[in-house]
């Protein structure tokens, strides 16, 4: 009956569902936000027995912009295992679209980026996130960095903070 009920509230004149989710799939996606969210922190914590000495300061709620720099292919699993809320990162189109991980970065809703050029449409995906409330983390080199140098920054994430005038962490 909730179900039933919850749907009822999301559908339009002609019954027909509201752009976006139902009620009912946005409370699955939920569901498996928050259990991939506890696979990740369970492999970080354990298998890479990452500990902080005090948590991390991000705000419980409301936009936000995490910028951070990329040296490894892990470091948006470290950085959401150990932060609470979940990230919508940004992630290069070549990697959104392999095989077997397109769906996977879909239920985590991140953003596919085509690091080619300005890509406008990732930028509002983006902006909307923020809209939205959420945290959208990004890494503004672009890249993995290969040396233990920082690689220059590309323009997207001073755009997005400019743009949304959500805080940068």
């Amino acid at each position: 009956a909730k179900c039933i009920n919850a749907e009822a509230h999301v559908t339009q004149r002609n019954n027909q569902p509201k752009a976006g989710y139902s009620a009912v799939e946005a409370a699955e996606r939920r569901r498996v936000i928050r259990f991939l969210h506890m696979i990740c922190r369970m492999y970080v914590r354990c298998y890479h027995r990452v500990e902080l000495p005090r948590p991390v300061v991000l705000p419980q709620r409301g936009a936000a912009i995490l910028v951070c720099n990329h040296s490894s292919a892990l470091d948006p699993l470290l950085l959401q295992g150990v932060i609470e809320r979940p990230i919508i990162w940004m992630i290069a189109r070549e990697y959104y679209e392999l095989w077997g991980l397109r769906q996977g970065f879909g239920l985590l809703e991140a953003i596919p980026v085509d690091r080619a050029g300005h890509d406008t449409s990732a930028m509002r995906s983006a902006l909307r996130a923020l809209h939205r409330g959420r945290l959208v983390g990004l890494f503004p080199e672009g890249r993995i960095a290969t040396s233990r140098q920082m690689l220059d920054f590309q323009s997207g994430a001073a755009l997005l903070a400019i743009k949304s005038a959500a805080p940068v962490y």
